[in-house]
């Protein structure tokens, strides 16, 4: 279930992004951060944010005028998550001239209303988020009337399954991976049954 939905789109191709001539924003899907001054801004991020910043930076260095969009809003924390991704950004080597924050969105529909709010409809945006995630959020930005382009990052599947017997034993990795793949398609049957 896993493969299912972290192979319905490649890795981004820098190449062919590239022959498109036009800037486009790269947006980072927030995941979580833990606020502490006494920390740098990287070890704020949590893993999930910061593969998906890795992703976006990579993308970003291939791309002449891109913008790295940090996204989502904040509950409990003195910063945004938004905040927390650019100021991440910004140790990763990007200017604070392409550093963007698109703060407020709680879920992945709000990033993409947001993003429409600055941007307007049928514009074109680079997607970085989890593999798994990918094709909710693809569907998602879709539904607001965006252009997106899949940059799917933080792959759990990296090899070819080939399946032993301890595979059969409960574990609690596989309970985090059940757990992965029930969220995400929990999420995409809410999407078309409330959102959509």
């Amino acid at each position: 279930m896993i493969r299912q939905l972290e192979s319905a789109y490649p890795v981004c191709d820098l190449g062919l992004l590239s022959l498109l001539k036009e800037p486009i924003p790269i947006i980072v899907l927030g995941a979580g951060y833990g606020y502490n001054e006494e920390l740098p801004p990287l070890n704020r991020l949590n893993i999930t944010t910061l593969g998906r910043l890795a992703e976006a930076v990579r993308i970003y260095k291939a791309l002449p005028d891109a913008k790295v969009a940090g996204s989502a809003g904040q509950i409990t924390q003195p910063i945004s998550q938004a905040q927390a991704i650019a100021e991440g950004a910004l140790a990763l080597g990007v200017p604070p001239s392409d550093t963007l924050q698109l703060r407020g969105a709680l879920n992945t529909w709000e990033e993409a209303g947001k993003f429409v709010a600055r941007f307007g409809k049928g514009s074109k945006v680079v997607i970085a988020t989890d593999a798994i995630h990918m094709p909710r959020a693809m569907m998602l930005f879709e539904a607001k009337g965006l252009q997106p382009i899949a940059a799917p990052t933080n792959h759990h599947i990296k090899t070819e399954i080939s399946l032993t017997l301890f595979d059969f034993l409960p574990s609690t990795a596989s309970l985090r991976k059940t757990e992965l793949v029930m969220h995400e398609y929990l999420g995409i049957l809410w999407a078309k049954w409330v959102l959509l």
